[in-house]
């Protein structure tokens, strides 16, 4: 499940390359003293996930970006859009690095995906492939899992 959270700029600031930490600095506060804190430390596959701001540049005052958590856990996701939304009702400014934003709005993103979807993505996904499903993926390897795409 998903929510997109709409920032509007509250001055203007060039775009911080490094925003991923203070977007996660930003996310972790919304758990804290909560049964989801610091479950993104867990090894293995991760809590959740965000994106970028999008768009990633540099910013003027009454600008708005753009954010989008997700998680495979629906109370998780239902939950940080409770907090969202409690601080949106606040006008709080959100500092995200030298970034300072007030929220816009924050919603649920419905996600379809049949059969005939494609799926693009920004950045690289790589795929494990278990030993017992080489051959209907035609793969000879004596390694234990493999990677999809294969690296060359």
């Amino acid at each position: 499940m998903r929510i997109l959270v709409k920032f509007k700029a509250l001055k203007d600031c060039a775009y911080d390359l490094k925003y991923y930490n203070k977007v996660r600095g930003f996310l972790y506060s919304l758990q804290k003293d909560s049964k989801y804190f610091n479950k993104h430390d867990n090894t293995g596959y991760k809590f959740y996930s965000f994106s970028n701001l999008i768009p990633p540049i540099n910013m003027k005052k009454g600008e708005i970006r753009t954010l989008i958590v997700s998680s495979p856990d629906i109370d998780f996701i239902r939950w940080i859009y409770g907090r969202i939304s409690e601080m949106s009702h606040s006008a709080k400014p959100v500092n995200i690095g030298e970034m300072q934003f007030e929220i816009e709005s924050v919603s649920f993103l419905k996600t379809f995906i049949d059969s005939g979807s494609a799926i693009i993505t920004g950045t690289p996904i790589r795929m494990r492939i278990p030993k017992e499903r080489y051959a209907g993926y035609g793969i000879e390897s004596k390694r234990p899992y493999e990677y999809w795409p294969m690296p060359l």
